[in-house]
């Protein structure tokens, strides 16, 4: 069975194995950042495509969070959160563990 693009999309985001065209499954492909932040219960209600279902879920964060922190990218993050609280950068104190 070939299935849609909307079909993959779906079992990925819902953490399921997904068959691929040739019924082999994906090693239980998870997106844990939208499982973290709340995709499970935000789309029970929603009706629609995958795709405006993602939409909708990305607006959804969008509204909700002014700033996300990049943990491949702390330094930087860190440098641009005090600027945005209104702090000094002083104000912020890093101790890198592994260096």
């Amino acid at each position: 069975k070939n299935i849609t693009m909307d079909e993959s999309i779906e079992f990925y985001l819902q953490g399921k194995p997904a068959p691929t065209a040739g019924e082999v499954h994906l090693n239980n492909a998870l997106n844990s950042a939208a499982l973290d932040l709340g995709w499970n219960n935000f789309i029970k209600e929603r009706k629609g495509t995958v795709q405006a279902k993602i939409d909708a879920f990305i607006a959804h964060l969008d509204s909700e969070m002014d700033f996300v922190l990049i943990t491949d990218r702390i330094d930087e993050s860190l440098v641009i959160l005090p600027h945005l609280l209104g702090w000094a950068l002083t104000g912020i104190l890093y101790r890198d563990r592994m260096g």
